[in-house]
This record gives C-alpha cells, structure tokens and sequence, in this order.
C-alpha cells in the first residue's frame, strides 16, 4: 500500500512540474506588444485570430492564424506573416497554395480565378513568374516585392500587347505596344503613359515620331 501510495504521489508531482513548465511559457498580461518568447492566442479587432508562438509582440515560430475573411494559415511565422513551411486553407476549403509557401518557387491561386507562378520572397511575388489573371489578362516577366518591375509583357484577351520595362507595376521606361487594329508605339513610357522620345506606326501606314507627354504627340 506504501508503494501504491508513494508511487501515485510521484506521478502527481511529474503532473503538476509539467503544467508548471508548460505554464512558464504562457505569454503573461493582455498586451500583446510586450509578448516575447512565448505562447498565447490572442484576437484583434476585426476578427483575426491567432495561436502560438510570439516574439518582441509579434507572431513568430509555429502558430495558426484565421484571418477574418475565413482562411487559416497553420505553420511557422516570422515578424508577424507566414514564413518557411505551412499551409494555407482557403475558406472554400480547398488548398490553394502548391510548393514553397513563402521563398523559393511555387504556384498561388486566388478564389477569384486568378494564379501567380513563380518565384516568392517573404510571401510576395519576387524574381521572374508569370500572373494569369481571371479577366483573361497576362503578365510574363520580373518582379520586385509583389509588383512588376524590370522587363516584361503584358497581354489581354483583347489582343492588346505590351512589351517593355515596368516600373510598380506600370509601363515605365523604353517599350513596345500594338493593339488589335494593328496600331503600334515604340518608344519611352512613363507612370503608365506615353512620354518622351517616341514613333507612332498607325493601322493605315501613317507614321508620326517625336516627343510624346501623356500619349499626345506635343513636339515632331
């Protein structure tokens, strides 16, 4: 009875020095800023929720985040975002993510229809892909912190063509645009628009060059 008794004593005490460490690593107080170094859940204002790991105030380690649209991401994070390996449950409840989730190579659809495959860098479209939108639009080419940046070409289902730099995601530098009709612009681009040294091919043979500001022609 003696050894029952001491034996049922010990198992208590493992119990309860386990809770005891485990407690230890429960983020203390309701500030989440000041969270470092350890576990809690915490929900903010417009529903996000998220269960895990913390460090300096933000969710880094393993953890699970539902944002309030209703996916869930259960993985590592890193300052706050998903970082390194996981995976992402859309809430059409279909996986929607195909490789490397954050950095390296991987595809990326959206619930709208649209798809990204590439090359990532902390969760955002970074070296060469390839965007197909769900409007029938195409973009081939570089990409620096989610946008287009550097060289490359843009189609439409219209038959709309563009190819040339981009800068944040619009036509800006030296490029090349036809449409459908058959009319073509070659030369310089800025913030979207036709400006600077530039030659104008018309559908019909007429041919106009010069300097353009906004796509008019303002000096020949």
């Amino acid at each position: 009875m003696k050894k029952i008794f001491l034996t049922i004593s010990l198992i208590l005490l493992l119990f309860s020095c386990g809770n005891k460490i485990a407690d230890s690593n429960k983020c203390i107080g309701n500030d989440n800023k000041k969270w470092t170094n350890c576990e809690a859940s915490y929900t903010w204002a417009d529903g996000t929720s998220y269960n895990g790991e913390w460090k300096d105030g933000l969710a880094s380690g393993y953890g699970k985040m539902v944002w309030y649209w209703g996916d869930t991401y259960r993985g590592e994070f890193y300052k706050g975002k998903p970082h390194g390996q996981g995976k992402m449950d859309w809430n059409t409840q279909r996986d929607k993510k195909v490789g490397v989730l954050e950095d390296g190579y991987g595809t990326f659809n959206w619930p709208s229809g649209s798809t990204y495959i590439g090359e990532w860098k902390y969760g955002k479209a970074e070296g060469y892909g390839v965007f197909n939108w769900s409007n029938g639009e195409k973009f081939v080419g570089e990409h620096i912190d989610g946008k287009a940046n550097g060289y490359g070409i843009i189609l439409d289902a219209d038959g709309y063509k563009y190819v040339g730099e981009f800068k944040d995601r619009k036509r800006d530098g030296l490029g090349l645009y036809s449409v459908p009709s058959g009319t073509k612009y070659i030369g310089q681009w800025k913030n979207g628009e036709e400006t600077g040294q530039g030659l104008k091919i018309f559908f019909d043979g007429r041919v106009e060059k010069g300097f353009y500001e906004k796509g008019v022609l303002t000096e020949k």
